[in-house]
């Protein structure tokens, strides 16, 4: 399984920063991301948000009345339920990644979300403040990283992965992701899980990239 060492959410506006302190997770609909008004947001918009099944044209046809013929490009399939989930999207530290070969930073072009960075010190507490915050309700809670795929590859995902795929053009975001199943069409929601100030760390990217390191404490 792969452990988490960091997580940390960017953000724009002070205001949200502040509310992410007090523990309110603002949560966008998978919808949202794939709107045509993000379309100058290199960071946030993703037509291919939550694909159900991404094949190759030369691996699938298509059928009307017995007659087959080759649809031309890639074949992207999305299952309209999934409008009705909303997203939380962290910056994250994980055990796949290569800590000491690569160094530990955040890539520059995170900088789009922001500059506000909240890295959350304890990411086990915060998880599980995030599972009790729900654990009363009926919603449908998923948690996990972002598995990141080649648009030349044929894929079909099972119903619990879906929202846990993109492009590797993304593969910049390292994210980690809670989805939860509102089941209300492209509402954002919010998710209160109480006061977080207490497992945060408030910087910005440069001061975060100029001052993480990789300490071994094996002697």
């Amino acid at each position: 399984m792969k452990k988490i060492h960091l997580l940390a959410k960017i953000f724009k506006k002070e205001e949200h920063l502040n509310d992410f302190k007090n523990g309110k997770l603002y949560m966008n609909s998978i919808a949202y991301f794939k709107k045509y008004k993000l379309e100058n947001d290199k960071v946030r918009f993703n037509t291919d948000e939550s694909l159900d099944i991404h094949w190759q044209a030369e691996s699938c046809s298509l059928v009307l009345n017995k007659h087959e013929f080759n649809p031309i490009g890639a074949v992207k399939l999305y299952f309209s339920k999934n409008n009705y989930k909303n997203i939380f999207c962290m910056f994250s530290i994980s055990s796949e990644d290569n800590l000491i070969k690569n160094g530990i930073h955040i890539d520059e072009k995170n900088k789009g979300f922001g500059n506000y960075l909240a890295v959350i010190k304890n990411p086990n507490l915060f998880l599980e403040r995030v599972i009790s915050g729900v654990e009363n309700s009926e919603l449908n809670i998923r948690i996990g990283l972002v598995n990141y795929y080649d648009k030349s590859t044929n894929l079909t995902f099972e119903e619990n992965e879906v929202g846990f795929h993109k492009l590797k053009d993304f593969s910049y975001q390292q994210e980690y992701r809670i989805i939860i199943d509102t089941n209300i069409k492209n509402t954002p929601f919010i998710l209160e899980i109480g006061d977080l100030s207490d497992i945060l760390e408030v910087l910005s990217i440069d001061e975060f990239n100029k001052n993480i390191s990789f300490k071994n404490n094996v002697d």
